[in-house]
């Protein structure tokens, strides 16, 4: 059976009328027009490419204007501008956007970008370079960028940093692609490249790219291996999450690696650890792991690996550098548990000496209890304390006392607790209990010993 669709009287005159009448655009239809015309004196046609929303100026190598254009330019009759570019402009390291305006059809803006033939100058000649391979590897190359502050890419896209091309002189092929980031020192622009953890040792050539232009840096880098390093993980995960990964440097494929994980509540797992590159190693926890908190410790052939200083810092004096196993993903943590007296200090990277409080087992009554207790959204009215004695299991509750101690400038904040006279000395498991919910934490990964 055949359907028939009835049309709205007004909407049916309106569409006849718009079929009688030509210069009438009927709904939904857009005029396909051209927008811009785009033209400079000593510059070919060919050179200057019109995009959506880009116009590209390629100067040639001969080019009389210096620093300068002074371009021609025609627009579309339903489009303006009172952009002072159409006067002519200096384009050395600006960033150049010309605004067309339109009541019918809208504003639409050009990003221009003038890439002059020889855009990449060093500043220095080519020279060799040495790279060990760790955490701060890079070379810091002075060098003038001319043109525009935007670039383009062969791909259309806007570039606004150099890249370092490390070409494998041995293969013939790309090894990395690393962006450069921007300083100035005495007027001259510098860009420093810091190289990936995963490179290979061997050697290397190095280009300078910027949009589509390639200027040598070297023509020999030879980069090496240094000292393994690893950087401290920390992990809050759920108890369907087993496999988690390590970033280092300098990891081999031929020496073996474990990671062990302990609390004051189970006894160690060690736990083997897969060589995936040279900055990567993988794991899986057990399966039969329980809910909790647990120190983690890296080993190579059996030996201690310290984790790199200026990755841990503050990792791990905010108590994240661990595993972190809850029931559900906004549960609290209870993650350091101190007292005043345990304040310390240690030096930052940057030179500082910054507070701190050490984690502690041995819990004296005569001074406050303190907790710092990580969790998602705001603070909440309740933040408790339960202790629970080992050997009778009996409970105690501590409130938030409305005290606090603050370190890294109130960044991590410690909650203090009175110890009651009736709770008896002993030895104790610790929660945190947030919220109106009663969100109860894990328990503390440490036996606190109250006298």
């Amino acid at each position: 059976m055949k359907k028939f669709f009835y049309l709205p009287l007004c909407f049916a005159m309106c569409f006849i009328q718009c079929k009688e009448k030509k210069d009438i655009i009927p709904v939904g239809i857009i005029k396909e027009i051209d927008v811009i015309e785009f033209s400079v004196p000593g510059v070919a046609e060919e050179n200057i490419i019109i995009g959506k929303d880009i116009i590209v100026v390629n100067l040639p190598e001969n080019y009389s204007g210096g620093d300068f254009i002074k371009p021609n330019i025609r627009l579309a009759k339903e489009y303006s501008t009172r952009s002072d570019l159409i006067n002519g402009f200096n384009f050395q390291d600006k960033k150049l956007s010309l605004l067309l305006e339109s009541t019918i059809l809208g504003s639409r803006s050009y990003t221009i970008c003038v890439i002059p033939f020889h855009p990449v100058k060093l500043v220095e000649a080519a020279k060799d370079y040495k790279i060990v391979i760790e955490p701060d590897a890079s070379i810091n190359v002075p060098l003038t960028l001319n043109g525009t502050s935007e670039t383009v890419s062969d791909s259309g896209k806007i570039v606004y940093d150099p890249i370092l091309i490390l070409t494998n002189k041995t293969t013939g092929l790309v090894a990395t692609r690393i962006n450069g980031e921007k300083s100035e020192v005495n007027g001259v622009k510098n860009f420093n490249f810091k190289f990936p953890p995963n490179i290979a040792p061997d050697e290397y050539t190095a280009d300078i790219l910027w949009g589509t232009k390639k200027e040598m840096l070297s023509n020999k880098i030879v980069v090496e291996s240094g000292p393994l390093k690893l950087r401290p993980g920390s992990w809050n995960m759920l108890p369907d999450d087993k496999y988690f990964e390590i970033s280092g440097y300098n990891i081999s494929s031929k020496e073996k690696y474990e990671l062990t994980i302990e609390n004051d509540f189970l006894e160690t797992v060690k736990i083997p650890l897969t060589f995936k590159n040279s900055s990567t190693l993988s794991g899986n926890l057990p399966k039969d792991i329980p809910t909790g908190n647990y120190k983690a410790t890296y080993l190579e052939g059996g030996k201690i690996i310290n984790p790199i200083d200026h990755e841990i810092t503050i990792l791990k004096y905010m108590g994240d550098d661990n595993f972190f196993i809850r029931d559900y993903s906004n549960q609290p943590v209870l993650k350091i548990i101190s007292q005043p007296s345990q304040k310390k200090l240690f030096q930052s990277t940057m030179g500082f000496s910054l507070d701190y409080f050490e984690s502690v087992k041995e819990i004296s009554r005569n001074e406050p209890l303190m907790a710092y207790i990580n969790r998602t959204g705001a603070f909440p009215d309740k933040n408790d304390l339960v202790l629970v004695n080992i050997d009778t299991r009996k409970e105690y509750t501590l409130n938030y006392t409305g005290d606090f101690y603050g370190i890294f400038d109130g960044f991590v904040v410690f909650l203090s607790y009175k110890i009651s006279p009736d709770i008896p000395d002993g030895k104790y498991e610790a929660y945190a209990v947030t919220g109106s919910n009663n969100d109860r934490s894990e328990k503390y990964s440490q036996v606190l010993s109250i006298k």
